[in-house]
């Protein structure tokens, strides 16, 4: 309840103020972290879509599909799991992109997120 508090209040801010700060799954992430750019749009899609606020974990995922070295995001209820590719364009640093079955939602993209699975390769 607090998490899903935290993000309401958050979802009033500009990404790109200092002062803000994310928290996801007990983890706080400041601006400039790509982390805390992509908490803040998948919160802002899940309660605009009237969405149960859904928490998850971040991890570091050296091996994505294409081979990068990427953060990924786990849901903690369905088990999703995604990756974030920076999408450095011209446009300032508080959206992202969140692409499920070839849908969009958001523009400005600084950095994308697919929910496909990992290939895990060795």
């Amino acid at each position: 309840m607090v998490v899903a508090v935290l993000f309401v209040v958050s979802l009033g801010v500009q990404a790109a103020s200092a002062e803000v700060s994310y928290l996801c799954n007990g983890e706080s992430f400041e601006d400039g972290d790509p982390r805390s750019l992509c908490v803040y749009f998948l919160m802002r899609v899940l309660i605009g879509e009237a969405t149960p606020v859904r928490v998850g974990r971040w991890y570091k995922e050296q091996d994505c599909v294409d081979g990068s070295s990427v953060y990924g995001f786990q849901w903690a209820d369905q088990g999703k799991t995604g990756c974030l590719y920076e999408a450095r364009d011209a446009l300032q640093n508080t959206q992202c992109q969140h692409r499920v079955g070839g849908q969009a939602w958001g523009d400005g993209c600084y950095m994308r997120f697919e929910t496909y699975p990992f290939d895990r390769r060795s």
